[in-house]
């Protein structure tokens, strides 16, 4: 009995489950939240979004080391672009707030004072 049947599927459907988030990731970035322009919209709920995304890149990379120690390098290096364009997707939708004028010195003053 060989174990290289048993391999060989397994790769298959890694390489099955890779092509699915491929897609998913592709579908959220251009489907379910194109980038517009003159008014990019911020999701409803930053920081659930933004934990999603997290979560799903943790998940992409991981799914990149996997394909790594098997190998299969290329398909490893696109989990790497999956992750950066979820990055990108997480920055557009879920921005950073910027605090400044009287909000920025009063959290200064907090933070200086041990807050």
């Amino acid at each position: 009995m060989t174990l290289l049947p048993m391999l060989s599927t397994q790769q298959t459907l890694l390489l099955d489950a890779w092509e699915s988030v491929q897609d998913a990731v592709d579908h959220l970035d251009t489907k379910t939240f194109p980038a517009a322009k003159k008014n990019p919209a911020p999701a409803r709920e930053p920081a659930r979004t933004s934990g999603a995304l997290l979560r799903l890149r943790d998940g992409v990379l991981a799914l990149g080391r996997e394909l790594d120690a098997r190998g299969l390098a290329e398909d490893a290096a696109e989990c790497q672009d999956s992750a950066q364009q979820l990055e990108r997707l997480e920055a557009r939708l879920c921005p950073q707030p910027v605090l400044t004028g009287l909000v920025g010195v009063e959290a200064g003053v907090l933070q200086g004072a041990g807050c």
